[in-house]
């Protein structure tokens, strides 16, 4: 899970943490609370929606790769007559505990319900209500970018997800006093990219997902620190 973080917004940058480390997969958001002692909690940006994560890193939510991997597995037992547990998988004992979930339980749901993780992922996503969420179709596929310098994948992505630190949420955070732009509006994300007099870009949050020339070019000018 770290790993896969680490390459989402900023490609192993040390001012951006890793995912909880827990068995019930992820949280919606980040915990509002900064731990300055924490050289994985300095700096970072919250709440960042747990949904964009798999998708900056091309890489299935842990929960469809569990259900996936349950799938295969059931099935390669299927398909295995010689094996002791085929019998049981065949004539399946009572559940009495609720807190057991066999693997002929969840198997046989899956199997039953034909489960793709695409289609899975792609309707997790359709029904999220994350910001920006149109910019994606289809989760499953690489998005623009992936490519990019470092830095420039950062500003991309922090746009993307509407999190970056920016004075209106600095000041939200207790960093700054001032959560205003240099064109003396309250400075968010949106308004760097849509609104600002200064930075703005013209191409809007479209483009500058799709990463065309302009919005490159935009990105590797733009001074502020994100």
């Amino acid at each position: 899970m770290l790993a896969s973080f680490s390459r989402v917004e900023c490609r192993g940058d040390e001012s951006t943490p890793g995912p909880p480390l827990c068995t019930g997969g992820y949280p919606q958001v980040f915990p509002g609370r900064i731990f300055e002692d924490s050289p994985l909690g300095y700096g970072v940006c919250q709440p960042t929606r747990i949904d964009w994560l798999p998708v900056l890193a091309h890489i299935s939510p842990p929960e469809l790769r569990r259900k996936e991997a349950t799938k295969k597995m059931y099935q390669k037992l299927l398909d295995s007559p010689d094996l002791e547990i085929n019998p049981i998988l065949q004539s399946p004992p009572k559940h009495r505990l609720k807190s057991r979930n066999p693997i002929w339980s969840r198997g046989n749901q899956l199997l039953s319900q034909n489960f793709n993780i695409s289609e899975a992922w792609t309707n997790s996503w359709i029904s999220s209500d994350i910001p920006n969420k149109n910019l994606i179709t289809s989760p499953s596929v690489k998005i623009p970018g992936f490519s990019l310098p470092r830095r420039e994948w950062v500003l991309l992505n922090h746009f993307r997800t509407g999190q970056g630190r920016c004075a209106e949420l600095m000041k939200l955070w207790g960093y700054t006093k001032d959560p205003n732009c240099a064109c003396n509006v309250p400075q968010s994300m949106s308004h760097i990219l849509d609104d600002c007099p200064l930075y703005k870009f013209n191409g809007g949050i479209s483009n500058l997902h799709s990463v065309t020339p302009e919005a490159l070019n935009w990105l590797k000018a733009l001074p502020l620190r994100l």
